[in-house]
């Protein structure tokens, strides 16, 4: 996932910089610009998923921005950080689509319950998508599409057939065999296969340690990552590495 920090004072891009772990937030690539005319032109070529700007900026002030990204660019999710608490300012902000409005000076906790409700609300949206080409599905299958594709997006998530069995209220005796019905293959399996293909990415792609990637997968046991990549591959993660170096 992609954000753009827009301020015209490096010190307050700095500082969001500093005050976020952006891989707790599944963020892998963080960008930045000093006004709004860099911002249009960055999220033309980069398309960010959330973008967090300050609401008076030279050139193009923040609220013209957002009325741009309303018009040209709807799926970003913009969090705005203000210094003026400008009640017109926060009004119209909201109006065009603001997710949250962040007072200076920015409180770590604050930009954090900010950056949840964002992902909440790009999760939310995801499975509306998802759900508008399922019209013609039973209303019971309908719901195991929907799970197939939350396992396909939060993967890096705690999943579990208890934990997924909860989020959609099923059983999970029925959820794993219709699910399996549907799928042809069981639910636990269906997680490790994705997380194993992630992993396969991450490891051709970056130079993170295996610790590291198993985080970025969804496994906190290391030692349990490599057992189901091999599971998988037939090799561990770091011999899949070398192999395909």
């Amino acid at each position: 996932m992609k954000i753009l920090i827009i301020d015209d004072e490096k010190p307050v891009r700095d500082c969001i910089h500093l005050l976020v772990n952006w891989t707790d937030f599944n963020i892998d690539t963080v960008y930045e610009a000093e006004d709004g005319h860099e911002a249009i032109r960055m999220i033309s070529e980069q398309q960010p998923d959330i973008i967090i700007t300050d609401i008076r900026m030279p050139i193009t002030d923040g609220l013209q921005l957002m009325d741009w990204i309303h018009h040209n660019h709807p799926k970003s999710q913009v969090i705005a950080v203000s210094g003026f608490t400008d009640y017109e300012y926060v009004r119209q902000f909201f109006i065009q689509g603001g997710i949250d409005y962040i007072n200076k000076p920015i409180q770590p906790q604050k930009l954090h319950d900010a950056l949840r409700k964002t992902l909440s609300n790009i999760e939310r949206n995801k499975l509306n998508t998802t759900i508008q080409p399922l019209a013609s599905i039973s209303e019971d299958e309908n719901i195991y599409y929907q799970i197939k594709y939350y396992i396909d997006e939060y993967y890096y998530k705690e999943l579990s057939l208890n934990t997924i069995a909860n989020h959609f209220h099923l059983s999970e005796a029925y959820l794993s065999r219709k699910f399996k019905q549907l799928f042809h293959t069981n639910i636990v399996q269906y997680i490790k296969s994705v997380r194993t293909n992630h992993a396969k990415k991450l490891l051709l792609s970056t130079p993170k340690k295996v610790s590291e990637i198993a985080c970025l997968v969804g496994y906190n046991d290391e030692k349990y990552f490599s057992r189901v990549f091999k599971e998988f591959e037939n090799m561990s993660p770091n011999e899949y590495r070398q192999k395909h170096k």
